[in-house]
């Protein structure tokens, strides 16, 4: 009898122990029915000794081992995929699918343990199991990971659209309030202050939103039209001023800065930057906002002097939900935002078919985005 034979005749024994261990072991399982946690195990395992039956040529071993999928993974694929649907749905975490396969495992080298006596499983039927079991785990964890990850985007994305219509009520009754000059003072001053905070809590909403876009739509959307993008950049410097009137923000042009872009989104990079070099940089010290016009393209440089950014902190500075310390204003880590700023700024530029890199030493921290001057990829 081979392994794969043994397995298949064993079947309900092999359930039955994946049973109890998920129901002493896993915590949630403790909440489902027997049949919930049975569900896709017995094809599971029936996929498995399909798997090992199948003639395997040294190629496609060794693409396996790679991570590839030939052709006689099929059914270890779709088995292994339904398999981590169905626990995400039923609330497992990945630890508790990873150890799953690992009682999977010692079920069968138990079974083979009590039925072996004579040694007729070979070495390679072993060798065998355990490499179908391995290729059936990264299938389910790849397919549980990136379940989570939608079911997260979309969650954020549900989370941010249902913010917006109580966020404006705060903010119009704020700038109704501002209009009524009998006011006392401390309450206008009150006022001011729910307005600004509001504003602050838009612009974050506003980057969940764009993340849950880029995310789940394979990138932001731009609609170019013609326009000067100093126009546009020299509109955020003016707010960042008003916004931060403690900043030293200091603007300048050279060349032709008209292109062919989506200005509004290109200004909100100027802006995300702008903010982030207000936040990061030394307060004392100017932040400097610059537009080159070349022949191709329009070079956005934002410079900011304070603390060095590291080599392992640049690496993954456009990485979304990473935040940095607020080494300028005195804030802690992220205040203000929700560290997905700097992702969309990325996000911007690749829209455009553009460029962003930071540089930084003792000198200062440099953001220098590229963008062509034509920018016609299509929207959505």
């Amino acid at each position: 009898m081979t392994l794969a034979e043994l397995i298949r005749a064993n079947l309900d024994a092999l359930v039955d122990d994946w049973f109890h261990y998920a129901r002493d072991r896993i915590e949630v399982t403790r909440t489902l029915s027997t049949k919930e946690i049975k569900n896709s195990s017995r094809m599971l395992f029936t996929a498995i000794a399909d798997d090992m039956d199948i003639v395997q040529t040294d190629h496609a071993q060794f693409e396996k081992a790679r991570g590839q999928r030939p052709g006689n993974s099929k059914g270890i694929v779709e088995h292994a995929s339904e398999h981590a649907d169905d626990r995400v749905a039923q609330g497992f975490t990945l630890p508790d699918l990873a150890s799953e396969f690992r009682a999977a495992r010692a079920s069968v080298m138990r079974l083979l343990a009590r039925h072996d006596a004579k040694r007729e499983i070979r070495m390679e039927e072993i060798e065998r199991f355990n490499e179908a079991v391995d290729e059936a785990l990264a299938i389910s964890i790849g397919r549980f990971d990136a379940q989570l990850d939608q079911a997260r985007d979309m969650f954020l994305g549900v989370l941010g659209h249902d913010l917006r219509n109580p966020l404006g009520a705060i903010l119009n009754s704020a700038q109704v309030l501002q209009l009524d000059t009998g006011l006392p003072e401390e309450s206008a001053r009150i006022v001011e202050r729910i307005h600004n905070s509001g504003r602050r809590i838009q612009g974050m909403v506003d980057d969940l939103l764009d993340f849950t876009r880029a995310k789940l739509g394979g990138g932001l959307p731009v609609f170019p039209a013609d326009g000067d993008l100093g126009e546009a950049v020299g509109h955020v410097v003016d707010e960042l001023r008003t916004l931060h009137p403690r900043a030293d923000i200091r603007y300048e042009t050279r060349g032709d800065l008209r292109g062919r872009w989506d200005a509004a989104r290109l200004a909100q990079l100027a802006s995300n930057l702008g903010g982030n070099a207000i936040q990061h940089g030394d307060i004392s010290r100017p932040v400097a906002v610059r537009l080159d016009g070349g022949a191709e393209r329009v070079v956005l440089t934002v410079r900011n002097e304070g603390a060095t950014i590291g080599a392992q902190a640049r690496g993954r500075i456009f990485d979304p939900l990473t935040r940095g310390a607020g080494a300028g204003t005195g804030e802690p880590a992220g205040q203000g935002s929700i560290g997905l700023g700097l992702y969309i700024c990325r996000q911007i530029a690749l829209a455009h078919d553009g460029t962003i890199d930071v540089a930084s030493d003792a000198r200062g921290t440099v953001f220098t985005v590229g963008i062509p001057r034509r920018a016609d990829r299509p929207a959505g």
